[in-house]
């Protein structure tokens, strides 16, 4: 099942979902420049490798797969890696590993707080940064980590908390 899949069983009979976000590529920068720059190392290598004989070939085959795979892996890391906002809550899948997933939730009603961060060059040059949302004593908050736009993202989060609010006490009649 993947990650769609999995969204839409967690969500409740009257809930909608109003946004996805997700962490900007630039998150996955260095590895991905990282497994780039070996795999034009293998193929500048092509040929001495293959003058090797059989071994060469291998070895040459055997960094290709390895490249992609860790090419696949960053992209499932990237699909996987998600904040859903819903029109009654914000709910952060946490993909680390292949098998280890964390969810953690905040009600848009227990929202106190909602602020961003951009730190360092590259954070101005790829217009990305930290969204914390407080939840609460109890909840703790939620970091959206490397999000694009990050004003944009807590603004969204903010209308989503005060058209809430205001459904809320409309259905209370205050």
């Amino acid at each position: 099942m993947g990650i769609q899949g999995y969204v839409v069983k967690q969500l409740r009979a009257d809930e909608e979902i109003l946004s996805v976000i997700r962490t900007s590529l630039a998150h996955y920068r260095w590895p991905l420049v990282v497994w780039t720059g070996v795999l034009v190392l293998d193929f500048f290598l092509f040929y001495p490798l293959v003058a090797v004989g059989k071994w060469g070939v291998v070895i040459f085959f055997a960094v290709l797969v390895l490249v992609i795979l860790n090419w696949l892996r960053l992209a499932f890391l990237w699909t996987h890696n998600i904040f859903v906002l819903t029109n009654q809550r914000l709910i952060d899948f946490d993909q680390r590993r292949f098998f280890e997933r964390h969810v953690a939730e905040c009600p848009l009603q227990h929202i106190q707080e909602i602020r961003y961060s951009s730190r360092g060059l590259s954070a101005v040059l790829f217009r990305v940064g930290t969204v914390v949302v407080d939840c609460g004593s109890l909840s703790g908050h939620i970091e959206l980590v490397d999000v694009a736009n990050p004003g944009e993202t807590k603004e969204l989060i903010m209308n989503a908390h005060h058209n809430h609010t205001k459904n809320t006490d409309e259905r209370q009649g205050i």
